[in-house]
């Protein structure tokens, strides 16, 4: 498995690109709705914001943050601006990670009902092929959204079989392998190499 971002600007077809993933099959963690998601009442986010910014931007009754109340706060204040996304962003990132490891967990489960590993064996198998410390080379593809909703489909679908026959983490994994490889037979040299000088002494 490896993590591809999907960006743009405002009413730029993102949703749109979005659905024709999950359409055809692909996890999507849409960070839009967990930024939502984490400034809901009571969550940790929500009372910094508050204890930040003061109860008027906040609904009366339900509790619920006024978006275009702070949005006009926040607008043209790059100072305040800091503060939200200093508040916001950590409680965003914690649960995009776990919402990726979850994606593992479906990986594992998936693994263990295809070929009927033990959950041990599937977790032994899926880190044989993906070491945690792995990170792909970026790739960059641009989506030219002007056009009918057809255009955007037909280039979304053809980004998509790029990125599922790419074999480039494999190449990846092997230049990783070989540097661990060649780390390791370094320092059983090394230590062979001491010790043998401190018996000849």
């Amino acid at each position: 498995m490896f993590l591809v971002a999907l960006t743009g600007g405002i009413a730029s077809g993102k949703s749109t690109v979005t659905k024709i993933f999950r359409d055809n099959g692909v996890p999507v963690i849409d960070a839009d709705a967990i930024a939502r998601q984490v400034v809901e009442p009571g969550r940790p986010a929500w009372h910094k914001i508050k204890a930040t910014f003061g109860e008027e931007i906040f609904h009366a009754g339900s509790g619920e943050l006024n978006r275009e109340a702070l949005g006009r706060i926040i607008f043209d204040d790059v100072e305040k601006r800091r503060l939200l996304n200093e508040i916001t962003h950590p409680e965003i990132h914690r649960t995009i990670y776990k919402e990726v490891i979850n994606e593992e967990d479906i990986q594992v489960t998936r693994l263990m009902d295809r070929s009927q590993y033990t959950e041990a064996e599937a977790k032994k198998r899926i880190k044989a092929q993906m070491p945690l410390e792995l990170k792909c080379e970026q790739s960059h593809f641009v989506i030219e959204n002007s056009g009918t909703l057809r255009d955007t489909e037909e280039q979304t679908l053809k980004i998509l079989a790029i990125l599922q026959d790419s074999n480039q983490h494999w190449k990846i994994r092997g230049v990783l392998f070989a540097t661990a490889a060649l780390l390791v037979s370094s320092i059983a040299w090394l230590l062979n190499y001491k010790y043998k000088w401190f018996s000849s002494n």
